[in-house]
């Protein structure tokens, strides 16, 4: 690591998939972690793994490190991350001995960095699986052009032993995550608190310039029914049991959602059954707020 920071010290930011500031017995699960977990679950929450406490950087053997973490934290590592620990020493050793490298190292999940990408939604596909690949590979050419080319060119230069596929894109999205950085910067959490070495327990992430879960207004008609179980899935959101389609609506330049009902009026006290009811930008905002406060 010292030897990659050394070439690229020029560098505004470099993201790493490494726990830096780590668990202790204060401040025993880091809240980074239980937030990473929250946005990418049902799916993708396995991929965030508590690390293990300072005290195991030093140990000989796994069952040292389930021992010594146990005593800190109340609980045993993994065995992934006990294998991580060389890594996290190393990191670690070099966030200390090098005061300019705390201010360009800096720690993320190429998970949670697709979830930004992608409009604050998880991936629908295992990253390992053929799917999972072509899935994240398209987020990323839409926000950096040349990310199917970086792919090949890694793919060719690199064996599958050294650097298997889905490596080389969680690499790739922590470079484009750490291009958008400065004001699009954000964290988990918002405000980090620091380990007993003073080094932030964060995830980093780049906060996308349209997230998908903002109601857009579209051209095509689709029923309200649809358009929320899309915005809100496994949410049991109930929309009116009417029938009814929206549209733009350009009155006088201004633009506006359009809601025409249809049905029997006992239905829903929604809306009268053939009337429509038209929406402003910042009303349509101000909608999605109220249910998500609700949910």
């Amino acid at each position: 690591m010292g030897k990659l920071f050394a070439a690229y010290s020029d560098a505004k930011w470099m993201l790493v998939d490494i726990p830096i500031g780590l668990p202790f017995e204060d401040n025993k699960t880091r809240s980074c972690d239980s937030h990473a977990r929250k946005v990418l679950s049902p799916k993708r929450h396995s991929s965030v793994f508590s690390p293990p406490c300072r005290e195991t950087l030093s140990a000989a053997n796994y069952e040292d490190a389930c021992n010594v973490n146990q005593m800190v934290t109340g609980r045993k590592i993994t065995i992934m991350a006990f294998h991580l620990i060389p890594k996290i020493r190393e990191v670690d050793g070099l966030l200390h001995d090098n005061a300019m490298a705390r201010n360009i190292i800096r720690e993320s999940h190429p998970e949670v960095c697709f979830w930004a990408l992608a409009g604050y939604d998880p991936m629908d596909q295992y990253k390992k699986s053929k799917e999972g690949l072509a899935e994240r590979l398209t987020l990323l050419n839409e926000h950096f052009p040349k990310s199917a080319a970086i792919y090949k060119a890694a793919l060719d230069r690199y064996p599958r032993k050294r650097v298997a596929r889905d490596d080389i894109l969680d690499a790739l999205v922590l470079a484009v995550t750490a291009s958008l950085l400065g004001e699009s910067e954000a964290t988990f959490p918002e405000h980090p608190d620091k380990d007993l070495s003073g080094l932030p327990m964060e995830i980093v992430y780049a906060i996308p310039e349209k997230p998908k879960q903002e109601i857009k207004v579209r051209e095509d008609n689709l029923t309200i029914v649809n358009e929320l179980e899309r915005l809100y899935p496994g949410k049991n959101v109930k929309p009116p049991s009417i029938d009814s389609t929206y549209s733009i609506i350009d009155s006088d330049g201004e633009k506006y959602l359009q809601i025409d009902t249809y049905g029997p009026s006992s239905q829903s006290n929604f809306a009268k059954t053939g009337q429509s009811i038209r929406f402003t930008p910042e009303a349509i905002k101000q909608l999605k707020t109220i249910i998500d406060s609700e949910l």
